[in-house]
């Protein structure tokens, strides 16, 4: 039989268009090897461009950090801070200040971390960012990104990281309604920052407690506090249910015996009562904002003025809130939003105990 070649655009069947097996795998290994010496590449580019965003954002917040601290110092003119710790929300607790110093960018905040000052400017920090992410200055006062656990660029090699002194430690408390909360209200700042620190809490703080209750308070509980240790918390809140009490007078150094019928002498047998009872916790008192009752604000400056007077007389280290403004869900007690703002107050002076 006669061959019969059908032509099909000048060539026979044989010669159809296509790829063999051959030439499909030899260009399956050029796109592999392609994609072999690309990927690396392209992720390096990727990374660079998070390292120079994230270096970028902490230029910004010591910016920030800078421009805070200036206006502070322009409000009080005895603020000059040599080292400020930083909060979980960014902002600044420094050394020998009680106040929070509120720093205001747009980007990411650190969450922990330290700024060193001198003459007012930055010279040294150490910002920590979630997902571990450590930003130092190196010697030449560069931004560079540190080892989690170093020190800072500046910092003796094996300095010990500072640790919470507040986890997994127990913490009393007696005091007024502002500390146990309304009857089906929002968390306390008491349990939120029990809870963030993995702390024990005793609540003994009553709705209405007068200074002489929380001495009640005191009185009925104090086998509660067998078990303290000296790296434990004793704290005691108010007082803002004492505007019809007497005010009484300091004691004579060396009294055992106080008139609890006044505010002063309530607070003296207080404090007289926990010392000499040997519990070895950390004790504070403190006192709490005003809030909006503004008509009754002399009365209580006067009676926080006096309990600041007993404090100091016995050593006792003091949280003074009387200035603060929290958010408010009536005249007195803070809102959940409040609460929040006043355990962040209350955690970062627990530290410094």
């Amino acid at each position: 039989m006669k061959k019969i070649n059908k032509r099909i655009g000048g060539g026979t069947l044989q010669n159809k268009i296509g790829f063999t097996l051959i030439e499909l795998l030899a260009v399956i290994v050029i796109l592999a090897i392609i994609a072999l010496i690309a990927t690396p590449i392209v992720l390096s580019i990727i990374s660079d461009s998070k390292e120079s965003s994230g270096l970028r954002s902490a230029e910004m917040y010591l910016d920030a950090v800078e421009q805070a601290v200036s206006i502070e110092k322009m409000n009080n003119t005895n603020f000059n801070p040599n080292s400020c710790d930083i909060t979980k929300e960014g902002n600044l607790y420094c050394e020998g200040y009680e106040d929070k110093i509120e720093v205001e960018v747009k980007g990411e905040k650190p969450i922990n971390g330290n700024i060193i000052f001198e003459e007012g400017k930055i010279t040294n920090i150490r910002l920590e960012y979630k997902n571990d992410k450590v930003i130092i200055k190196d010697e030449d006062g560069n931004l560079v990104y540190g080892e989690v656990g170093s020190g800072s660029g500046s910092e003796e090699e094996g300095k010990e990281e500072e640790v919470n002194k507040l986890l997994s430690k127990n913490i009393a408390t007696f005091g007024t309604s502002v500390t146990v909360g309304l009857p089906g209200s929002d968390v306390t700042y008491l349990e939120m920052l029990a809870e963030e620190n993995e702390m024990t809490l005793n609540n003994f703080a009553e709705q209405g407690a007068s200074v002489s209750k929380v001495l009640t308070q005191y009185r009925n509980n104090k086998s509660s506090l067998t078990s303290y240790t000296e790296n434990d918390y004793v704290i005691f809140e108010g007082f803002f249910n004492n505007l019809t009490i007497d005010l009484g007078e300091l004691s004579p150094v060396g009294t055992t015996t106080f008139d609890t019928n006044t505010f002063i002498g309530c607070l003296e047998q207080t404090i007289y009562e926990y010392q000499s009872s040997g519990c070895p916790a950390k004790m504070g008192f403190v006192f709490s904002h005003h809030g909006d009752n503004h008509e009754y604000e002399e009365v209580l400056n006067n009676l926080w003025d006096a309990a600041v007077t007993v404090c100091e007389k016995y050593d006792v280290p003091y949280l003074d809130l009387r200035d603060k403004e929290y958010e408010l869900k009536d005249k007195v007690h803070p809102s959940e939003e409040g609460h929040h703002q006043m355990a962040e107050d209350v955690e970062a002076w627990l530290n410094t105990l």
